[in-house]
Parts: C-alpha cells; structure tokens; sequence
C-alpha cells in the first residue's frame, strides 16, 4: 500500500497536512515520541486503531509492528521505574495519565532503543520519492526525563449540566504515584467567554457609552454555542424560611469601564468564582486526594484574554495538598504582579518560565522578600528557580541578600537560580560590594570582570546575627544561591573540637520570646526586638501586647515550639514578663463622667443572622436589657465606609464635597473621599477624646489579609496605615505576623487553637482587665464571618460564655457595650436571593447601657426603647455614643450628621434625611397598582391570630384591624442589588418582576391579663401563592402609644 495525503499551503506560509490515508499516518506514527504517539491515540478512533495496529496485524503480518506496540512490550525497564505517572490536562474535557521514565539506569536502554529504530526505518517512501527519516539524536540529554501514554479520559456527555473538568482519578492514583499535574493551556476557553476581565470590549456607538460588553453570569459554565447549560446554583441562607431563603435573580449584569478598573482584589475573587461557575472548583476537587501535589501551567499558544488571574485562584483552592508550583510561558494582555498573588507558605519548589513576548507575570525580589517574611512554620526550605524573568534586577536582589543577613532568625532556602542572561552575577557582584556612598561605574563593572572567574571563586554571605551563610556558585548558564544552616556549622566545628568518635556536649535549653511592638505604616524587614529568656516549669505572664515564644532543642538549638500570642501589656509595670499570675481587678462603681465604651464587631453580619445563628447569645443579651436596632440600615456598601462614621467625626477631607450630588443623590465622598489617599493618624477618632481623659484605649482589628485592614484597604482610600501606634493597645503587628504564617489563608481551626476564639478573647480580657478605670476599645472581627455567614455559629457559645461572665462579676456596671456587624453579607451567593438583598443592607445592632444609667434616666430609655423600631442609621449610633462619651444625655447637644437615639426620630424619616445611599435603602415603596392578586384581609388576618395564638398571653378572638391595608416592597434598586450609584437613571428604568409584598396591617388586641394594646404587624406574601409568613416580631403600643415590649406583656 502507497502512502497517499495532500498539502495545502494555508497564510503566513504555514501548510496544512490532509487527507492522509491509514499507512501515511501508519509511517508518521511509527517516528514520533512515545508521548506524542498517546497523545494521538486520543484524538479519534480511527488513529487510535491505526496506532494500536489493529488492522495491520491482519493485513500486513510483514510488516514491523507499530512504536505503540514495541513500546509496551515488557522489558526490564519497568522494574526499574516502579509505577511514577503524571497527568496532563488538555482541555475542560481530556485528561491524559502519563507514565514517567527517570534516572541514570535508563538513558542506555533510551539510547538502544533508538538505535533499533534507525536499523528497522532508514526512510520513507513516500511514491516514487525516497526521503531520509529523520535520526533521532545520538546521545541521550544530560537530564533524561520520558513519558508514554497510558489511558486518558474524555468527557463524552456533554449535556449534562456539571461536565466541564468532570474527571475522576481515584483509580489512576490508587495504580500510579501520581504527583505532577500539567495544565497546557488552562482556561482558554474563558478566551471565548470572558469578555469584561482582561479586555474589555467597548460597545459600538448606538449603545451607551463605555459599557463592556456583558455576559449573564449565570450561563459562564458552558460557552454560549455548547448544548450544555450550568446556571449558577441558587444562594441557601441557613435558618431562613423556605419562602425566601432562595430565589437566585439571574439578571444580566452591565459593568462599566470605571467599575472594571477599579476592582478590588475582594470583588475580583468574587468576579472570578463567578466566571468560574463551579468548574475550577470542581477540578481541585477531583485533584485534591494528590498529595503532595505539583502542578504545571503551561502556555503554548498566546492567552490574551484569558484572566491570569484564574490561575491564582485555582492554585488557591489547591492550595492544601500544592508543595511545588511551575509557571511556564504565561501570557497575558496586561501582567500582573506575582508578589501580589501568589503565597509562598508551605512551597517546596517554585519555577518561572516567562515567555519572549506578552508575559503575563512580573517577577521581581518582592517575591523573595515575601517568602522572607514569613513565619517560620510557614517558611519551607524553598527552590526557586527563575528563567527569562526580566523583573529581577542586580539592585533588588542585593536588597533581598542583605535583608536576609539582617534578619533576627535564620531563614534557609535550598537553592535560588537564575539564569545569567537575565542577571549577570558580576553585576550583582558589583552592586551588593559597593560601598554606601559609591555609585555602580563603568570602571568598577571592568575591574570585576577583569578578575578570576566567578566558578573559581567561594563568595558567602553571612548573617552575624544567627551565623548562617548564602554561597553563591555561577556556571555559564546560571547562577545559584544556597544557604548553609548555622547549627550545621555549630556541629561541623563541635566534631572538630571534640574528634570523630566523640559525642557533641549538648547546649543549654532556653526558651526565648520576640517582640514586635511597632509595626506600623513602615515596616522593618524584621519588626522584632532583642529576644528575651523565660523562666522555666513556673507561671508567669509576658506584659507586652504582641509577642512570638520560641522554645528550642537542647542540642542543636533547633525550634520545637513556636507560637504568636495578643497580650495585654500593663503600662504600670516596666517589666517585660511578670513571674505569677496576673492579678484582676474589682469592678468599679458606676460614673456617667467616665463610662468605658466597648465595640465588638462581627463582619458581614445582619440582624436576622445574628438571630439564626446565635439564639444562646442573642437571648441572653436580650435578658441583659440590649436594645436592638430593628431598622438599622447601612449608609454605604462596605466595612469602613460603614464603621468611620461611628468611631470617627467628620473627615476634615470630605468636608471639600457637598452633601448632595447634582442629581439629588447622598454624595459618598461626603462620608468618605475616596481619592484622597487619606492619612489614618488625621482623622478624628473618638477614642482621641477619651484617651485625652486619661482612658486606656485598645484597637483590635482581624485584617483577614497581610495586605487589608479597615484603614488599610483599599490603598486608594487610605495611606498605607497609621505611622504609629494608634492607640495604647494595637494588634496589628499579631494579625500581620498570624496571617503571613497561614499565607493569608484563614481556618476556624489552626493547630489546636479556635482562631475566633482568640481574636476574640482580646475584647474579653481587656473588659475584664479594665473593669476599673475607663477605656475604649475596638474589636473588628472579620475572618469568620466575611466570606460565609454559617460560621458565625461558631461564636455562639463563646460569646454566650463571656456575656454570662460579664454578668456574674459586674464588669460591664460602668461600661457601654455594642456587639454590631458592619453590614450584611456582600461576597456570598447569597446575595442573589431576595432575602439576601435584604440582610446585607439590615446590619446587627445591638446596645447595653450600665442598669444605674438605665434607672437614673428613666425617658431617655423609653425614647431609646421606641426609636428601636425607626429608621436608625450609623451616623444615629455616633451621635448616641458621643452623649455617653460626655456625659449630656438628653440635654440637648447639636447633632451634626445624626441624631441621638436618647432624642425622639420621626417616624416619616427618609432616606435623605439619614444620609443612606438610595442603592442601599430599604424605606419600602408602595407596590405598583399594576400587580394584580394582591392578597386580602380575610386571607391574612387567619395567620396573624395563628402567630399571636403561639404566645398564650393575647387574646385573638379580640383582633380587629382596619380595613385599609398596606401594600409594600422594596425599593427598585435593592431589588436589581445595584451597589453603585452609575447609571442610576438607567437602572430605574428597567422592567422588575415582582415576587414578594409586606402587607402591612394595624390592629387593636386585649391581653389575658387586661389591657388593649395597639399592634403594627408586617404580612410577607409570596405573589400569586397562598404563602404568607410573619417576618419580624410585630410593634406593640399601649393606649398612651408607649412601645412595649412582646415579653412585656406575657410577663404581665
């Protein structure tokens, strides 16, 4: 049989190879690479035939078999490699088991093996032509590593809904040590499907003006011409009722160029889970049981639309089992900084392979100063190795080698490489010998290279500190950095003191603690002071706040404990540590001059959330006489535009903004300017009043990020931190420290230690251990809620604990304490729910004045009791504190932006008139007269006596309402979820569906016990249904329309 193809010349003077019958392919097979030859066989059935020979194993029994079958045939080599496989993922729907031949005792047998190959093929004949095969190469490469095909999965149905990356590798690791994973390509279909992440596409002149092109994010699991579809699954809310607890809108999104550019690395998580759509997720999943795990992304065409970012954020879900990570020919339209997104913590290999042309990486030394500075437990002996990385300079390297000399611990590495062509190692040389006052010249780079060569020459470097070494070695080709362990040395100069056969004298054993005080805006390389000695099997406490305790061997003086801990430093004692127990103090008695304020706040939390997922704690507040805020709305979107207005006056920056905007809307830059690059040490904090009394002051704040912070984040806000301690107590320098040690990855659960627990228990120690003198302290909790509202149950039996506490030793008898959340949930999928809509506008809030305050001011408490039910916003709640703060309740002090929650708040308060921002308003508009079936009163008034029934201490048979009822819903734009105040217009011009009214009835009831009370109850209806629900407990008036109280009444 003649091999028979045609070849078309196609543009750019590439040829395209077609119409090739079985035995052209048959003598192209035969001389490609095992790896290329499996590869093949998953293409289609017909090369797979060809390659298993199959066919000619009949017909042409002369002829020699085929490379797939020469190459499985056994031989001694599979005894030699045992069974090392790895996996190679093409696309979302092929994945291919590879199995891998490594060593010295296989480059012979590699070198037979083609040696047999050239005496059985010496050329093709194509027809009447005879055209040399192409020779292998004589020798095998220094590094010998091969791969043959072995099975591959192809995902075949399509149409099912979950199919993208549905892969499933039990078997394949259960038959192979499997443990790299190579990903070419990955992602590029997001190249089709993305269009608003990494180019935005502009719409042509007839639509708006700089609009990108949008996609429905609830079609991103499939491209749009794919028969399969995957919408977004619907957001649940733990505890919620079936009514609203789901109902995903699935509305298109239209997201400007401004709003693009100016994401934050929250929101572009957010962004990026979306495109996602539970594909990526689902891939680390079927990768997770790989462990240890090193993972591949390689490029081999260029990616310019693509996110890179999508990379990072699979390489975090992996993130558990990942030890070694490469990086090859990445590219993008716009690089990202590496430093930025990828964590070091727990890596054992990292490789950067950029690309000629289009990088999609910028690899600079910040990348090693970041592995530098993490914690010990987190900072592996590391291989890095850079090629091509045209971000590293000589000057930022010279940096990196002399941080590391000035470090307070010993910081070892394996290796660094670098290739030469890159970074020259003379030029290196020459910047890190040079003199402080002397700058790099051309006859100072001649001398050094005039001199031996580098290969020849030993260059250390060493910390005098910790007397560990860097020895740098160059080849041609690259240049290596490997460090040498001082307790190494300490053992190599032992035995040569004490002779080989000698045993090493062991060293003293001491434990040791760090202190690092003073992180601020400009942090050291090493924020730690001299390390101080403890006593040993004794009880002392450390009096400082932020301190690190490092017990060590009593032989090599390597660490076997290590642990950061909040403190909480007594200013009257100088020492550092205290032998004994620290004593506590007794409560003072109650003094309106100097109350103590405390604020805890809980992030990403809403008063229905509270309620759900702390029933322990919220009834015991409730019992403690807490007055909640039950229309508490948020004036802007996230956690220090919500939080400024309660701890601090008015910014002396935004007073260069109006109030309003032109188009009548609350000016967000009035509350805070958010171009202004603000310096946090400016602005006007209330506990700069109190501390100014004399007020011990505390500022605890769970940053969740090395790079965040409610005055850190986002930097276009705020200049990076405070320049000094803002405050007496200031944990910071913890948090920052916590974090680097986890590579900014939080759990509940952290080597036996519960995280919200401990972050916690500052509030608490610092309340108990203040009790007697005033303070002001504030607790920003934001790990454990931020991104999952379920996890706030976890704090449900510590805070019940503390508040019981609180209780029994009477520390809070001077003392005003706010448990409240910031806003509702904004980065769960349960947002997209009606109720989800609702939560994160209704943050928690919840206040306790000491009992003798509450019985002195009788009417002040009554007012505060009704304006519990009013539309309250933050401002309110500063206006509030500030009386207390200053001892004037209800004497009348000018409110600036508020209103004090001890002075009557009209009940027909606007959005406006609180300064809430329209996009996160809740003052419910009527429903639209167009909704038809709007439910009655014989349909509602049956489940209001049904509610009321369950209390038996109301008489239902006395209920009369009026006949005029009310019908509600939310406001147009919390129901679109619109956040930002672009293209208002616009929005409010769209067409909503309607599924949820608030009837809203007033009645007159007779209790059990005597007495009519007027009653304001709310009716949830889902539209068209027979679905009718009691939201919130209903408002209750005496006949001198005084609210009371539900337990009021029964207890009556």
């Amino acid at each position: 049989m003649t091999p028979k193809f045609r070849i078309e010349k196609r543009a750019n003077n590439q040829f395209q190879f077609r119409d090739a019958n079985d035995w052209a392919l048959y003598e192209i097979f035969k001389r490609c690479d095992p790896t290329t030859v499996g590869r093949c066989a998953a293409v289609c059935r017909r090369w797979r035939r060809i390659i298993e020979d199959k066919y000619y194993s009949k017909k042409h029994a002369s002829e020699p078999p085929s490379t797939a079958r020469m190459l499985a045939r056994p031989t001694d080599v599979d005894l030699l490699v045992g069974d090392l496989g790895r996996i190679l993922i093409t696309d979302r729907r092929r994945m291919i088991l590879e199995r891998v031949y490594m060593g010295d005792s296989l480059k012979m047998y590699e070198l037979e093996r083609r040696r047999e190959y050239e005496k059985k093929f010496k050329s093709i004949n194509f027809g009447n032509t005879t055209t040399p095969a192409r020779s292998p190469p004589r020798s095998p490469p220094k590094a010998f590593v091969d791969s043959v095909y072995v099975k591959d999965q192809v995902v075949a149905d399509t149409k099912r809904s979950n199919w993208a990356y549905s892969f499933d590798v039990e078997n394949w690791i259960a038959d192979y040590d499997i443990q790299e994973v190579v990903l070419t390509n990955f992602c590029m279909f997001l190249e089709r499907e993305i269009q608003e992440m990494a180019e935005p596409i502009v719409r042509p002149p007839s639509s708006r003006e700089s609009l990108v092109q949008a996609t429905n994010f609830t079609s991103l699991n499939t491209p749009p011409w794919s028969p399969a579809q995957s919408p977004i699954s619907n957001g649940i809310i733990s505890g919620a009722h079936p009514s609203t607890s789901s109902s995903y809108m699935g509305s298109e999104r239209e997201i400007s160029v401004c709003e693009v550019n100016n994401w934050d690395e929250e929101t572009m998580e957010v962004e990026l889970r979306s495109m996602s759509s539970g594909r990526v997720e689902r891939l680390a999943q079927a990768l997770s049981p790989i462990s240890p795990l090193h993972i591949h992304f390689k490029d081999t065409t260029r990616l310019m639309r693509r996110p890179i970012r999508m990379i990072f954020y699979t390489i975090k879900l992996m993130r558990r089992n990942l030890r070694r990570i490469t990086l090859e020919n990445l590219c993008a339209a716009d690089p990202i900084d590496l430093d930025k997104w990828l964590t070091l913590g727990g890596l054992d290999l990292l490789v950067i392979k950029e690309p000629a042309l289009n990088s999609g990486l910028n690899v600079t030394e910040q990348i090693l100063f970041k592995w530098l500075r993490l914690p010990e437990a987190k900072r592996g002996k590391i291989r890095i190795e850079l090629d091509k990385c045209r971000g590293l300079t000589p000057e930022g390297l010279t940096k990196f080698v002399k941080a590391w000399q000035a470090a307070p611990d010993y910081c070892e590495f394996a290796h660094i490489q670098i290739d030469c062509e890159t970074l020259h190692p003379v030029e290196f040389l020459a910047y890190i010998l040079m003199k402080p006052e002397e700058r790099l010249s051309a006859t100072l780079f001649r001398e050094w290279q005039n001199r031996r060569q580098l290969s020849e020459r030993k260059i250390s470097f060493t910390n005098e500190k910790t007397g560990g070494k860097i020895h740098l070695h160059t080849t041609r080709q690259l240049m290596t950095l490997t460090c040498e362990a001082p307790w190494e040395l300490a053992r190599r100069k032992a035995k040569r003191e004490t002779g080989p056969d000698e045993p090493v004298p062991a060293l003293k054993f001491r434990p040791k603690t760090h202190i690092f005080e003073n992180l601020c805006r400009f942090p050291a390389i090493s924020p730690y002071e001299p390390s101080i000695k403890l006593p040993i099997s004794e009880w002392f406490w450390v009096n400082l706040d932020n301190f690190h305790i490092t017990c060590l061997t009593n032989h090599t003086l390597e660490p076997v404990f290590k642990r950061q801990f909040m403190g909480l430093r007594d200013s009257t004692r100088p020492e550092k540590y205290i032998r004994g127990k620290r004593a506590i103090p007794t409560p003072r008695r109650f003094d309106l001059k100097s109350l103590s304020v405390h604020l805890l706040v809980l992030d990403s939390t809403s008063r229905t959330q509270f309620q759900r997922h702390m029933p322990g704690s919220y009834a015991k507040m409730l019992d403690m006489g807490f007055v909640v805020l039950n229309g508490y709305n948020k004036v802007g979107d996230n956690s220090n535009v919500n939080l400024l207005p309660i701890i601090a006056d008015p910014l002396a920056e935004a007073k260069n903004y109006p109030t309003l905007t032109k188009e009548g809307e609350i000016e967000m830059a009035n509350i805070l300017p958010y171009n202004e690059s603000i310096n946090p040490d400016t602005i006007p904090f209330i506990w700069k009043r109190m501390s100014a009394r004399g007020c011990e002051t505390l500022f605890n704040d769970d940053v969740m990020d090395t790079r965040r912070g409610i005055l850190h984040y986002p930097s276009k806000y705020f200049m990076p931190g405070f320049s000094k301690k803002p405050t007496d107590h200031y944990y910071r320098p913890f948090y920052t420290n916590f974090y680097e040690e986890v590579a900014n990855k939080w759990k509940i659960c952290y080597n036996g230690r519960m995280m919200p627990y401990e972050f916690a228990d500052t509030w608490a120690r610092f309340v108990r251990f203040t009790a007697d003198k005033c303070a002001f302290s504030f607790n920003f909790i934001t790990s454990t809620t931020h991104d999952n509202p379920n996890n706030l149950q976890v704090l449900n039996e510590y805070l019940l604990e503390r508040l019981r506490e609180f209780e029994k030793n009477e520390s809070l008898e001077s003392s005003v304490l706010l448990i409240m959340g910031d806003h509702g949930q904004r980065v769960h999928v349960a947002t997209h729910s009606f109720a989800g809509r609702i939560e994160e506008r209704t943050p928690f809030m919840a206040i306790y004045l000491p009992k003798k305050l509450r019985s002195t001011y009788p009417a002040e408490m009554q007012i505060l009791a009704d304006n519990a039910n009013r539309f309250t916003s933050n401002f309110d709640v500063h206006e509030t504190l500030l009386d207390l703060i200053d001892g004037k309740i209800g004497s009348g002090r000018p409110n600036s932006r508020g209103s004090s929650l001890f002075l009557k708040i009209p009940a027909n308060r606007t959005c406006l008139q609180n300064n809430v921002v329209s996009t996160f308003c809740l003052c419910m508009e009527e429903l639209p007269k167009t909704v038809p079936k709007k439910p009655t009163s014989a349909q509602i008034i049956p489940h209001i006596k049904k509610y009321l029934r369950a209390a038996n201490c109301l008489d239902v048979d006395t209920l009369r309402c009026a006949s005029d009822l009310s019908y509600l819903t939310l406001p147009k734009m919390a129901l679109l979820g619109r956040r930002s105040l672009q293209d208002v217009d616009d929005q409010l011009k769209k067409t909503v569906k309607y599924t949820y009214c608030f009837v809203e009835a007033r009645c007159e009831i007779k209790a059990a016990g005597g007495g009519i009370y007027k009653l304001q109850i709310q009716v949830e209806n889902r539209l068209n249904s027979s679905e009718f629900t009691i939201p919130h407990t209903p408002h209750f008036q005496d006949k001198d329309n005084k609210t009371v109280l539900w337990e009021q009444i029964c207890n009556v």
